[in-house]
């Protein structure tokens, strides 16, 4: 709706500043570590190790295959959308932005 109403430059402008507030705030945090970690390793076999800990785990072997394959399954509907907005239905940042407000909406709808 936002898109329809003030259009996807400004759109992309109000998400550039909601990323610039948040590395301000990041780097205004004051943050002391109390524990001093000395690594016995290198840094490519810690995060050999760390790959074969989260693969071999169930649980967050089962996340980051579902993760991925959300990713792998939706990404590209958001990344090709305004093309098919703008191709297929003949319209343009209204139209795209109508479609995603739907498929939001569905989504928000359907019983789980």
């Amino acid at each position: 709706m936002l898109i329809a109403a003030v259009g996807s430059g400004l759109c992309f402008m109000l998400d550039i500043i909601s990323y610039v507030a948040v590395i301000i705030a990041l780097l205004g945090m004051q943050l002391t570590s109390k524990i001093t970690v000395i690594f016995t390793h290198k840094p490519l076999e810690e995060l050999k190790i760390s790959f074969n800990y989260a693969f071999e785990f169930l649980p967050i072997r089962s996340v980051l295959i579902g993760s991925a394959l959300v990713c792998c399954v939706c990404g590209f509907y958001l990344a090709l959308g305004s093309i098919f907005a703008k191709e297929i239905l003949q319209g343009g940042p209204n139209t795209f932005g109508f479609l995603i407000t739907g498929r939001e909406i569905r989504e928000m709808r359907s019983p789980k």
